[in-house]
């Protein structure tokens, strides 16, 4: 166990980097005669973090749901939504959360229409999220939980595009965000 083959790879592009997508890992069944938390735990720690990772050089991308109880909207004692508690964190990693262990970076995307959020400031900027959501534009939060390689911090907002499946960061100055709520 924790044993890495020695398999042979060579990249035809030494500048190409090679990324590799798992769409989510609660999809993946239990290897013959292993529970699926020893599988998954094995995947991530050797398949992913030592040889894909480390050996070949591979970007490796884990996608992993949050636990459905980390999702419940918790009050405080006024009524009012406590939003932060929305987020997602590496704590609340749904059915194994022992991958974020191999991970390099973990970055959350936060839904802040699924909590009838509708506004909010994010790094200084106002942001109506419901404007945006009126709009055909819904919003993503996109925040760094880790970063072995440096600063968790900075958040990025984006509208996504699902016919294109793509995300278009908002402004970085609240005159340029509500420019775009007004086009």
């Amino acid at each position: 166990k924790g044993e890495v083959p020695d398999y042979t790879y060579k990249p035809n592009n030494p500048k190409e980097l090679i990324i590799v997508v798992s769409d989510h890992l609660k999809l993946y069944s239990a290897e013959s005669g292993k529970k699926w938390y020893d599988t998954l735990e094995y995947f991530s720690q050797i398949y992913c973090r030592r040889i894909l990772n480390l050996k070949y050089g591979c970007a490796v991308i884990n996608v992993q749901q949050q636990a459905s109880a980390s999702e419940s909207i918790i009050f405080d004692k006024n009524g009012k939504p406590i939003i932060e508690n929305t987020y997602p964190t590496t704590h609340n990693l749904g059915d194994i959360t022992t991958t974020q262990r191999d991970a390099t970076i973990i970055l959350g995307v936060w839904n802040p229409h699924k909590y009838g959020v509708e506004k909010d400031t994010v790094a200084g900027l106002s942001i109506d999220y419901a404007a945006f959501k009126r709009k055909g534009m819904p919003i993503r939060v996109i925040k760094p939980l880790k970063n072995r390689d440096g600063n968790e911090g900075g958040t990025l907002v984006c509208w996504v595009d699902f016919k294109t499946r793509k995300f278009y960061q908002l402004p970085k100055t609240q005159e340029g965000i509500d420019a775009l709520l007004s086009n």
